[in-house]
């Protein structure tokens, strides 16, 4: 079992690099968040050191889901910014139900990955300068990618075409 003290020492330690991951994820719009929820997770920990294991990967882990779940609530805070009908639409026919479609589908993401999203398939941004721009890592925006894909082919089912 984990004492105060282990915590501390613990959160001392491993405070830092966990803001790092949180931030990360979170990317520039969010990344003053990433300290509360560093502090969330070990909040988390406290309530269940009898039961965690491995507490670095523990904490790993559950900084990752708080960011992702952060980034989740904050999802339907505005518009997404210039997406034209045409930009989303398929070239044959149904232009208009698959740009509904896929406009709603798109505005369903999390902000972090819609706005990975928007820079990789509308803006056409390759994926070091989105990493750069956001102060994210490349393998980052490469989930943020692949997240974004298992989404939309999963909601547009036959409409989306895995590239």
């Amino acid at each position: 079992m984990l004492g105060n003290d282990e915590i501390e020492k613990l959160y001392l330690e491993k405070r830092k690099p966990l803001e790092e991951l949180a931030s990360e994820i979170l990317g520039l719009e969010y990344r003053d968040d990433a300290e509360d929820i560093v502090q969330d997770a070990f909040v988390r920990l406290c309530e269940n050191r009898d039961n965690v294991k491995s507490v670095p990967t523990w904490l790993n882990k559950v900084v990752e889901n708080l960011s992702w779940d952060f980034l989740k609530k904050k999802a339907h805070v505005g518009p997404l910014d210039d997406v034209e009908e045409a930009d989303l639409a398929a070239e044959d026919g149904g232009l208009e139900d698959l740009s509904v479609d896929v406009r709603q589908a798109v505005l369903e993401l999390p902000v972090g990955i819609r706005r990975v999203w928007q820079m990789y398939w509308v803006d056409q941004i390759p994926r070091m300068e989105i990493a750069q721009r956001n102060g994210i890592s490349t393998p980052t925006v490469n989930r943020a990618l692949g997240k974004a894909k298992r989404y939309l082919q999963k909601r547009l089912g036959d409409y989306f075409e895995a590239a």
